[in-house]
Formats: structure tokens, C-alpha cells, sequence
């Protein structure tokens, strides 16, 4: 007889990963539509107003004639916060992907509390999982989001750069060293917390390893 190695923690992580890369799809397709309606509705309503057969809808000061803001700023300022909520969409995605992975080795393996990665990559070898080796920079980037944390963020920096702007560790470290000193001659109060949720950006392709290096990490529904 065929032993049965069916795995139902695997089936519900595997489904699970699925769901979510779906999810991420589906969102950042309707953010790209929204982002090409709005690119073309700026266009149209600029050309009109070139025409002259649309009037540009601004306000100016009374007293200067100086421009306060038009239409066409607010179009442009839509298009940045859809590029910012695609960030923001994969950023959520890799917190709900890890916390994944987390929760069905807990489940999976009988570990009690809150351990941490370590701990957790341990309990699934030992089941006979095989962890990939991007995943310890996966969980400093899971923490980092999640937490905005200053442990996990320097960290992060120093193990995947490319998650962040070029020379952003540079800038970092005169800007960390400014604010000391201002602060050593009593002109601040020392440097000002770092939001690393928004220093982090996720390209769709770093995305793409990140999902693969998850999923690659969970047991399987045919076995480990």
C-alpha cells in the first residue's frame, strides 16, 4: 500500500502563497488602469485648455496674479500617489506572506511562543523543510515593514542595498552625523527617527524572488 503524504499544512500554505500573489496582481492591475485613465484624462483636459475649447480650472492670489494651484497639479499628484500605493501594495504583501510562512511553522512543527526567525528555519529543517538562503533577508525585510524597526532596518540596508535608493547608506550616516552634532552644540535634539517603511521600495521583480523564496521555504501538499 502507497503510504498517504498528503500534507494539509502544505496545501493551505501553498494555497494560501497563491492567493496572495493573486491578490497583489489583481490590485496592481487596477492601480495600472486607474494610472493610465488618469494619465489620459490630464492630457485630454490640457490639450482642451491649449485649445481653448476647455476652461483651466486654478485659483491665483487676488492681490499678485501669482498661481496657487491648478488642475493639472492635482493630476500630477494623483499619478504619484498611485505609484506610492503600488509601493505600499507589495510592502503589505510581503508582511501578509511572511506572516504566512510564520504561522503555518508554528502550527506545522508544535512551536510554542514567539520565536523568531532562527528559531522557526530551525523547527522546519528538523521537520524536513529546506529553507532558502534568501529568506533570512526576507524576515529583516518583514520586520522593517512591520515594525519600522531600528534593528532590523540598518540590518536590512546592509544585506539587501538594492531595496533602498542609490547611496542611501551614505546619506544616511552624514545625515545621522549632522544631527549629533548639531545636538552636541545644543542647536537640536539629536536625529530624528528614521521611517524605513518608506525608505524600502519593492520592484516587481524583487517581489516575484521574495514570493519564490517563501514559498520555496513552506512545507508541500505532496509531502515536506
Amino acid at each position: 500500500m502507497v503510504a498517504f503524504s498528503f500534507n494539509f499544512y502544505g496545501y493551505d500554505f501553498e494555497h494560501g502563497i497563491m492567493i496572495l500573489m493573486d491578490s497583489l496582481l489583481a490590485a496592481t492591475d487596477a492601480l495600472k488602469a486607474k494610472r493610465v485613465k488618469t494619465a489620459e484624462d490630464w492630457a485630454a483636459y490640457e490639450a482642451g485648455v491649449k485649445e481653448g475649447s476647455v476652461k483651466e480650472v486654478e485659483e491665483r492670489d487676488d492681490e499678485t496674479g501669482q498661481l496657487i494651484w491648478n488642475q493639472s497639479q492635482f493630476y500630477e499628484h494623483d499619478l504619484s500617489l498611485i505609484d506610492e500605493n503600488m509601493d505600499v501594495l507589495r510592502k503589505t504583501h510581503v508582511i501578509a506572506a511572511y506572516h504566512l510562512w510564520e504561522r503555518t511553522i508554528r502550527l506545522w512543527t508544535k512551536i510554542d511562543g514567539n520565536e523568531n526567525f532562527a528559531k522557526l528555519a530551525e523547527a522546519g529543517v528538523a521537520a524536513g523543510l529546506t529553507i532558502d538562503p534568501r529568506m533570512e533577508a526576507v524576515s529583516n525585510l518583514n520586520n522593517t515593514l512591520k515594525h519600522n524597526s531600528v534593528k532590523a532596518g540598518p540590518k536590512l540596508l546592509e544585506v539587501w542595498p538594492e531595496l533602498f535608493p542609490d547611496g542611501y547608506a551614505v546619506m544616511l550616516k552624514r545625515r545621522l552625523y549632522r544631527a549629533t552634532k548639531l545636538a552636541e552644540e545644543g542647536m537640536g535634539a539629536g536625529p530624528a527617527p528614521i521611517d524605513w517603511f518608506a525608505a524600502v521600495t519593492i520592484t516587481p521583480a524583487q517581489m516575484d524572488d521574495i514570493f519564490a523564496a517563501i514559498r520555496a521555504s513552506g512545507p508541500k501538499a505532496n509531502g515536506n
